[in-house]
């Protein structure tokens, strides 16, 4: 999501370490160039996101493959590319949700952050290109990937991965439609999903953590902004604490895949990964959460941030971990 404030943080939030150097000096170099998002035509918020996300893209890591797939989705279909480490025909698979508030990015914006994450991983990486609000509301996107988990698992031997050894990865609104589909795996009975990694994942929608509050302007990502994109990824009448776009509510987690969760401090998001995990673990799930002293987007702009890199090397042995044997 877009660095959209102008005020520098000098404060530390009790409880938690101080921004690191890095972070501080990122936020100085962009203050005041935020402009409000609805203030801004979608097409040039979308342009933007793309081109700052790829302005990495050099230092990203080789693949031995790079393939292109269609997925059919209800009126359609949608880009599915696969990212291979090493030339190995059935590796495990995790399927990346790209984030961009629902609005932005695509499995252009997040190339970067798939090459390194399968590197890391050892494991082939599926970035799914699913469709946008605010012209495909919810379900359009969750639906999306849930058509893209059911082709990886029946087309293992066309996409040349392990179909039922699979992971499923989101960074922040990515992250939602990840956790959402661990949950929705574990209804189907989809014994293949064994983990979820959730980088500074929106699992609530109320915004109801302190978080919220703490972090609402001052460190890039805004409060006034989270509540635009949920704005245009909700259809009218939908609560925003329904737990089929906010699986923090979701009233039993019980089964679902162990997660990873991938948070920054200073992030207006920051709440909802925490109080996630709590219910996970509240449930018997195996949940795992790091905390790094920076702001929202780290991890999709790691090769700015040595704090992402951090979280891509632990994202991936977890990876590895659970799809072992």
């Amino acid at each position: 999501m877009a660095n959209e404030s102008a005020t520098i943080p000098v404060t530390c939030i009790e409880g938690y370490d101080t921004m690191d150097e890095e972070t501080g000096a990122f936020l100085a170099a962009a203050a005041g160039s935020g402009v409000p998002l609805a203030r801004q035509d979608i097409a040039d918020i979308r342009n933007d996101y793309e081109q700052r996300l790829r302005t990495g893209i050099e230092q990203a890591p080789a693949m031995a493959a790079v393939e292109e797939h269609a997925v059919p989705v209800f009126r359609g279909s949608i880009p599915l590319r696969i990212y291979r480490p090493v030339a190995d025909s059935c590796l495990p698979v995790i399927l990346f949700l790209h984030g961009g508030g629902f609005v932005k990015g695509s499995i252009d914006s997040h190339e970067a952050m798939c090459r390194e994450l399968a590197l890391r991983s050892g494991l082939a990486v599926a970035a799914a290109g699913y469709r946008l609000a605010p012209e495909h509301r919810y379900p359009v996107a969750q639906d999306d990937c849930i058509c893209a988990l059911h082709w990886l698992g029946a087309h293992a031997a066309e996409a040349g991965v392990n179909g039922g050894r699979m992971v499923v990865a989101g960074d922040s609104a990515g992250g939602q439609l990840a956790a959402a589909l661990a949950v929705y795996a574990r209804d189907a009975g989809l014994e293949a999903l064994r983990g979820q990694i959730l980088f500074y994942p929106c699992v609530d929608m109320a915004s109801s953590g302190a978080s919220h509050s703490q972090c609402a302007t001052g460190f890039g990502l805004t409060e006034e902004s989270v509540r635009w994109y949920y704005n245009a990824y909700l259809p009218q009448g939908m609560a925003c604490d329904d737990p089929a776009v906010s699986p923090l509510y979701t009233e039993n987690l019980q089964g679902v895949a162990p997660a990873a969760v991938f948070n920054a401090v200073y992030d207006p998001v920051r709440s909802d990964g925490e109080l996630f995990v709590q219910r996970l673990r509240a449930a018997g799930v195996s949940a795992r959460l790091a905390l790094y002293p920076t702001v929202h987007g780290f991890v999709s702009t790691y090769t700015r941030f040595h704090a992402g890199r951090r979280a891509l090397a632990a994202a991936g042995a977890f990876a590895a971990e659970v799809t072992a044997g």
